[in-house]
């Protein structure tokens, strides 16, 4: 067997010379496998998009009515399950006139704490005295940022705004549309509890019965059902049929079969200069050997420029970290990389030397 550097030098002298067309091979997985991995990421970040969005709407909030028989503090208390990302009750207040809308009178609703997270209130962190929040809508009606203010009322007295949260109207039900909330601590009865489950699990799903346990209702057939606060987007978001749903292992494959292909595909158009080194008395480890080497260096060429540029492209627009939709695209250039190299192993194996002057009159 020839000697490792012997090799090392051969393999590097037909890279230098073009023989190997290193950069055509180069191109051609870049685009190809490139393309097959930039497909998977944006398809994953599409999904993850389609997540924010589905829970942005409200779709992910479940109001769970009962008049005057919802415990405020029980209501909170499920924000710590697991499953559960805010929790929080509500009730009817009394309405109001703004001076700067005299004619107009508002709705406004006690609610505990927990509210604002399921509302995602926007406060500033130096806000600490209690005081109302405003729905978007009417912030912006009013001159109201999420900055404190005080709106005068017609009767004489002044409301302090703590936050501001998006309440559109986009599909949702319109019960917190152009009002005004009141944060109240967790005591007393309530109308309502707000429950955000996110993600989606049947395990969350099924502690909704313990507000209406606690407000008396112990015949599951009595029991009102939650009511789901936006059902524009559909009444779930199954992410594992979603992503099931998508190509993400088939564009795997297809970019294993592109660098199997395109591997064997190089090193077979050059089976007249392996068979005449074969014919020359290079043994065919030797040649395999070399051969592996000219194949590696544009394969790591490839997956090194495409590593970045796939984590580039998991990055723009994802809501979640970009490792999780750039590790299927990553994956799938790493086995594309891997099949070009065994593809390159099959020509070599399968070039022989005794077919020399069948290679020459094929050429």
């Amino acid at each position: 067997m020839i000697g490792i550097r012997d090799v090392a030098v051969e393999a590097w002298r037909n890279i230098s010379s073009g023989t190997t067309r290193a950069f055509v091979a180069l191109g051609v997985f870049m685009t190809l496998v490139g393309g097959i991995g930039l497909l998977q990421v944006r398809v994953l970040v599409a999904v993850a998009q389609q997540a924010v969005r589905f829970d942005n709407s409200g779709a992910s909030v479940q109001v769970l009515a009962a008049t005057g028989r919802i415990n405020g503090a029980q209501c909170d208390a499920l924000a710590t399950y697991p499953g559960i990302a805010a929790a929080g009750a509500v009730r009817q207040g009394p309405d109001v006139r703004l001076a700067a809308l005299p004619t107009t009178a508002l709705h406004t609703f006690e609610a505990t704490p927990g509210l604002g997270e399921v509302l995602s209130v926007a406060t500033t962190a130096e806000t600490t005295a209690w005081g109302v929040w405003l729905a978007e809508e009417l912030a912006e009606v009013l001159g109201v940022d999420d900055e404190p203010a005080l709106l005068p009322l017609v009767a004489g007295v002044s409301l302090n705004t703590t936050g501001v949260f998006a309440y559109p109207s986009d599909g949702r039900l319109p019960v917190l549309s152009y009002t005004l909330i009141s944060p109240v601590p967790a005591l007393g009865m309530f109308d309502a509890c707000w429950v955000r489950v996110w993600p989606e699990n049947d395990g969350a799903f099924a502690l909704l019965t313990l507000p209406w346990q606690a407000a008396g209702f112990r015949d599951a057939s009595d029991m009102p059902r939650p009511q789901q606060l936006n059902t524009t987007l559909g009444i779930s978001f199954d992410a594992e049929r979603r992503l099931a749903a998508e190509p993400v292992w088939p564009l795997t494959f297809a970019g294993i079969g592109v660098g199997a292909v395109l591997g064997f595909a190089m090193v077979r158009v050059r089976r007249l200069e392996l068979a005449a080194a074969l014919h020359a008395g290079m043994d065919k480890a030797s040649l395999l050997a070399q051969v592996g080497l000219e194949t590696c260096v544009w394969v790591a060429l490839a997956w090194l420029s495409l590593a970045p540029a796939l984590g580039m492209a998991a990055s723009i627009g994802n809501p979640d970290p970009f490792w999780v939709s750039w590790y299927p695209g990553l994956r799938t250039a790493s086995c594309a990389g891997i099949a070009v190299l065994l593809g390159a192993g099959t020509a070599v194996l399968l070039t022989q030397e005794q077919h020399l002057f069948r290679y020459f009159k094929q050429r």
